[in-house]
């Protein structure tokens, strides 16, 4: 029978009632037998008591007979009147008297006719008291014999009832506890049956329900380990529907993961994963197009054995780093394929301490860190060729402005400050552009030493005070001062490309203010302008190579090679440190870089960007 959740919950809690109400009925018939029971008892009691009461009128009467000549005629009259009224009050009440007990009713039948018998021979002694003094003495013979008959007659009567008097005094006692008896046992019954029809119903519902709520616990389970699920319920009630449900998704969940099996089939990137031990415990099959291996040979096998012999004990430290954290590792590490062939591989490790597993993205970058090298060589090249002939053409441009060549025109020596001014910015160019190449080559030696916060600041400051004046910006300078770990100059170099943004970007008549925050551990320097803003889209490249925002204007024409803040964000990260922006729309924009806090226990040093 198909019925919903409610409709069961609704028929179990029924079939106790309908059976309390069907138990109390039969109790309150049993009570009701008991109560008639007694009240039988009680009157048939009540109706022995008034025939007694009438056995004793008319023996008075035979008394009162004998007595005749002792009493006057108004004597006996009003003492007759008195029996005949007791004899007559009982005909009535018992002829009213109903439900008592068989045996006394059977008893008692005949004493109507006893009492309408002596009720006339009172009537024959009251016309007899009437009489003469002859007629008395013959009419007293004739009532003595009938008197002698009436009490001949209610002899047996009298045994009759004494006879049902006495099993009445020693059965209904016996039928009272039994009935009583029965009431008690029915009350015991109808508790117990009512106790096992909820039982049983509770128990038949939820032994279902329980069941079914753990084939679908067990489902879930599945579904989360992608394996098959049980036969569907086919119920249709609501666990029926969730079992249904469960299912659907576990289709989509299915479908879901072959489409993502087959994209991952055809990833040039190799997902493996391994264990605390450094051994593949599953990789996909795109590892035999980009290593060379079948899945086969790989798993079991120790991911070191893969790496050329010098590598292995830094990959080992960066995985074992990697478990203690518990983060999102990315480091390169170079591995050696199936034909030998060595490769640049990027991994991107996880691990997973309830798995105990790494979960690894091993993505081959071979092919852009050899364009990156023909890049670096290319730029290194351009730029020592390009740095002697532009110094050259510029030390020309400065004798002929100067006019050591002979005087030129003024529309020349205009020329020729606009032709100095372009070569300018192809010599920063050039210069940025070595710079660049020498930190991602990780040729540049930074000299760290206690650095004052505020001299950075003011050096910057003062490279930058003509273009403000010229621009009509006013520079706010830093009022604090603090001690930071890094190299000088570099900082100088992060400082002066905020504070040139910042000028070139900022309105005419506007001000930039430069600010030094100290730290525990990190010195920040912010510098922030009243410029057009940077939008946010803008704001995630803008520490990239060559990237300008071109969404914002300005007043000034905006000229810059688009290396500066990278160069700044490469700095920063050779000291340590952290860079940023903050900007609105409308409001302005502010740089800054935090740089490690300079400690009496460092010593002087130098390090390599990048190591």
């Amino acid at each position: 029978m198909n019925l919903k959740i409610w409709q069961k919950i609704l028929l179990i809690v029924s079939l106790p009632v309908i059976f309390e109400i069907v138990f109390v009925a039969t109790l309150a018939t049993l009570l009701l037998q008991t109560e008639q029971l007694s009240d039988r008892f009680e009157t048939s009691k009540s109706a022995l008591v008034k025939f007694h009461a009438a056995q004793e009128a008319l023996i008075q009467a035979t008394f009162s007979l004998t007595n005749i000549n002792k009493l006057t005629e108004q004597e006996f009259s009003r003492e007759f009147d008195d029996l005949r009224e007791n004899l007559r009050n009982f005909h009535k009440s018992l002829d009213m008297t109903f439900g008592v007990r068989p045996e006394l009713k059977d008893a008692l039948e005949p004493v109507p006719d006893l009492i309408h018998g002596g009720e006339n021979l009172i009537d024959r002694i009251k016309k007899m008291l009437r009489g003469s003094p002859d007629e008395r003495a013959d009419m007293r013979r004739q009532l003595e014999a009938s008197m002698i008959i009436l009490v001949l007659n209610m002899k047996p009567v009298s045994d009759r009832v004494a006879q049902a008097e006495y099993s009445m005094h020693v059965n209904a006692p016996a039928e009272l506890a039994a009935q009583r008896n029965a009431v008690m046992i029915a009350i015991g019954m109808g508790l117990i049956v009512s106790l096992i029809i909820s039982t049983g119903a509770g128990a038949l519902f939820f032994r279902n329900v329980a069941r079914r709520f753990r084939i679908i616990e067990e489902n879930a389970q599945r579904v989360a380990l992608g394996q098959q699920l049980q036969a569907p319920l086919n119920d249709d009630d609501e666990i029926g529907e969730l079992d249904a449900a469960l299912h659907e998704a576990a289709n989509l969940i299915e479908d879901a993961r072959k489409k993502e099996f087959a994209i991952l089939e055809q990833s040039v990137d190799v997902l493996c994963s391994l264990d605390r031990r450094l051994r593949i415990v599953d990789v996909g099959a795109s590892v035999s197009r980009a290593w060379k291996y079948t899945p086969d040979e790989l798993i079991g096998r120790s991911v070191l054995t893969l790496v050329p012999e010098l590598e292995r004990t830094r990959l080992t430290t960066l995985l074992l780093e990697n478990m203690a954290s518990e983060k999102e590792f990315e480091f390169e590490c170079p591995l050696r394929t199936g034909n030998g062939n060595i490769r640049d591989i990027l991994w991107k490790t996880s691990w997973i301490q309830a798995d105990k597993i790494f979960y690894c993205v091993a993505h081959d970058v071979t092919e852009r860190r050899a364009l990156a090298r023909q890049k670096q060589q290319l730029i290194s090249v351009a730029g020592h060729d390009l740095r002697t002939p532009l110094t050259s053409v510029s030390s020309t441009f400065s004798l002929i402005t100067e006019g050591a060549r002979g005087e030129i025109s003024e529309k020349a020596q205009k020329e020729l400050t606009k032709a100095s001014q372009s070569l300018e910015r192809l010599m920063e160019l050039v210069r940025d552009l070595l710079d660049l190449e020498k930190l991602d080559a990780g040729k540049m030696v930074l000299e760290f030493k206690s650095v004052s916060a505020l001299d950075v600041c003011s050096a910057a400051i003062d490279s930058l005070n003509t273009l403000a004046q010229k621009l009509n910006v006013k520079i706010q300078p830093p009022w604090q001062d603090a001690l930071m770990l890094g190299d000088e100059r570099r900082l100088v170099q992060i400082m002066i490309n905020f504070l040139s943004n910042a000028v070139k970007f900022s309105p005419r008549g506007g001000t930039v203010t430069v600010a030094i925050k100290g730290g525990d551990d990190f010195v920040e320097m912010s510098v922030a302008d009243q410029g057009p803003g940077i939008p946010a889209a803008d704001r995630e490249m803008i520490f990239e190579k060559f990237h300008q925002s071109k969404a914002v204007t300005s007043a000034a024409p905006i000229k810059s090679t688009g290396l500066g803040l990278a160069i700044a964000k490469v700095l920063t990260e050779g000291h340590n440190g952290t860079i940023g922006v903050e900007s609105e729309v409308g409001k302005g924009t502010r740089f800054f870089v935090r740089i490690p806090t300079f400690r009496e226990n460092y010593s002087s040093m130098e390090i390599e960007e990048g190591s």
